[in-house]
């Protein structure tokens, strides 16, 4: 047998499904449809997997993946969520309760054991080289970049990479200050770092937006619990709603986690329009291509250009002559020293996704080139990507600009890269 797996579900006939399909691909299989009687069941066989559906009487599926995930006497058991109830919300509240996989009903029958199986196998580590190859840092830097975090978000598990699984968060010394784009959940990684170093204590976190991938670190965001540290939150509201209820949800998230915020926090509006937010460093933000209010963001400090805009669509070759969007952001990466933008996709996956708010890996490198950028980091790659396929695609990058005779030096975003401007 490949391991032992309980399935909670009241509905017999998809709990039957589940269940002849697992034992079919070699599992030991055993059917609850009481969910009262499911956790004493758990305690008692301690399988190796637990598979729930989130409707039940009873107690409800997340509410016993949080039982599960929090009784020591059950350490490590992997919980499968099985649901019909498949919008992003449940799926967030699914993560926040410790599910190690979602899956939506009607599942595929043909690929639903290899994913349940997917979290028995062994995950082995894949550590970040110790210094990733830096862009060509320039002498006498005015910016520090370094990357925590720059893929998509998952709802499933993932096999570890090279590049990193984090989601987004950038961070940049400039002037003597610290500044954090987006809080992903590589803003965990940052904080702690900003917290053993004790060099900072205030902290600017300028947010491109508020979809989960770019807020969700800051439910374990160390320096939020010290006091004696100030943290500015800037980020550009939504129509119907402002900063402090735009943060509120990831913030009692965090709060349920036990992260008690200690430190003051300052909230700050942001337009599309100039600002000197250090003596000597002008921002400017910028609406984004992307769905609701996306900020990207252009620094500008002792002669030097940097941009970040993890989010955006560039048109490319489907622009058309009402389209303006490729030239404004033409017009402000113009002869920039770094750009870290968006490239989530190949170009031959492009075509699936075309307008849903994320570039061709493709269309950025060409825009990069127009605007005779000299360092460009393709950011927010897809999570399902492997590491071979992120290989591939800087690897036609690089080729792109020496073909076409762009100036760029070009990398993928990879945690732990270091980059000085």
């Amino acid at each position: 047998m490949l391991g032992k797996i309980i399935i909670v579900d009241d509905d017999d006939i998809a709990g039957d499904l589940s269940r002849a399909l697992l034992n079919g691909a070699g599992f030991e299989v055993e059917l609850l449809t009481e969910s009262r009687l499911a956790l004493n069941r758990i305690r008692q066989a301690r399988p190796d997997i637990v598979v729930l559906d989130i409707l039940m009487p009873g107690i409800d599926g997340l509410s016993l993946c949080r039982q599960i995930k929090n009784d020591p006497n059950l350490p490590g058991m992997k919980v499968a969520i099985v649901s019909a109830k498949s919008f992003n919300a449940d799926k967030t509240r699914a993560k926040e309760s410790g599910a190690d996989i979602f899956i939506s009903k009607p599942y595929d029958v043909e690929t639903f054991s290899a994913q349940i199986g997917f979290l028995l196998e062994p995950k082995e580590s894949a550590p970040l080289p110790a210094h990733p190859e830096p862009l060509d840092d320039s002498p006498n830097p005015i910016f520090l970049v370094s990357i925590w975090g720059s893929r998509s978000r998952s709802e499933t598990e993932q096999a570890p990479s090279r590049y990193g699984r984090n989601t987004p968060c950038v961070s940049i010394e400039v002037a003597g200050r610290l500044l954090l784009f987006d809080a992903g959940t590589g803003a965990a990684a940052a904080g702690r770092e900003i917290e053993s170093s004790a060099k900072h204590k205030e902290i600017w976190i300028f947010l491109s937006h508020f979809h989960a991938a770019h807020i969700e670190g800051l439910a374990e965001f160390p320096p939020l619990t010290q006091a004696g540290n100030t943290v500015h939150m800037c980020a550009a509201p939504e129509t119907d709603a402002g900063l402090a209820e735009l943060l509120r949800p990831i913030l009692e998230t965090g709060a349920r986690r036990g992260l008690k915020i200690q430190a003051k926090m300052d909230l700050y509006e942001m337009r599309g329009e100039r600002y000197e937010i250090l003596p000597g460093v002008a921002m400017t933000p910028f609406y984004a291509n992307h769905p609701g209010t996306t900020l990207g963001f252009v620094l500008e400090a002792g002669g030097r250009k940097m941009a970040y805009c993890p989010d955006d669509e560039i048109n490319g070759e489907r622009a058309l002559a009402l389209q303006d969007h490729d030239e404004k952001i033409t017009r402000l990466y113009s002869d920039a020293d770094l750009v870290i933008h968006d490239a989530r996709y190949a170009r031959e996956d492009y075509p699936h996704f075309e307008g849903n708010g994320h570039s061709n890996f493709l269309n950025t490198v060409d825009l990069a080139g127009k605007c005779r950028v000299k360092r460009l980091i393709l950011f927010h790659q897809d999570a399902r990507y492997s590491d071979q396929e992120l290989d591939e695609m800087g690897a036609k990058a690089a080729k792109r600009a020496q073909e076409q005779g762009y100036p760029a030096k070009i990398a993928v975003a990879q945690e732990g890269l270091r980059v000085a401007v």
